[in-house]
């Protein structure tokens, strides 16, 4: 990747009430059980913790994305997996501008990054158009989408009205 290119990743909101948590309280998590704080452990360890809580590889290697493949300044796009139909399904854009921080208190989203939600949320097809890349179809709960140009975020088409 380079300086002029950032990566997206999409963080499934469960439920549209857990996606509004996410823009009301400015980030973005996943919990899946692991009652940790994974704070300072390398890829390795976190890997090894949450599959202490969590069998799956997969899920070990969400929470790696989320705490190591999302630096600040990198995309993430949001939106909720289940509530509402496909077509109703509202998305938001943000930019990370906050690292990982453990939230033991929050038992549907411990591990957090902070974001930084733009104004206006999106339909499916305008993400697409907008990143090349469907998130629909995404079933991973943290997963990367695309390496984009960063300028197509600072537009203010981006920021206008909502959706």
């Amino acid at each position: 990747m380079s300086n002029h290119e950032t990566d997206v990743t999409l963080v499934w909101a469960h439920n549209p009430m857990r996606h509004f948590g996410f823009l009301r309280q400015g980030m973005a998590g996943i919990d899946f059980g692991v009652n940790a704080d994974l704070t300072g452990m390398s890829e390795v360890e976190v890997a090894s913790m949450v599959r202490q809580f969590e069998r799956s590889t997969q899920v070990a290697g969400q929470f790696k994305r989320l705490l190591f493949g999302t630096p600040v300044g990198s995309i993430i796009v949001t939106g909720s997996a289940t509530g509402v139909s496909r077509h109703d399904r509202k998305w938001s854009i943000g930019r990370v501008v906050g690292g990982y921080q453990y939230r033991g208190s929050n038992p549907n989203d411990r591990h957090t990054i902070k974001v930084d939600w733009f104004e206006r949320t999106y339909s499916e097809d305008e993400i697409t158009d907008l990143i090349g890349v469907n998130p629909g179809g995404r079933r991973s709960t943290v997963t990367p989408l695309a390496t984009v140009d960063p300028s197509i975020f600072d537009a203010e088409t981006v920021r206008g009205q909502p959706g």
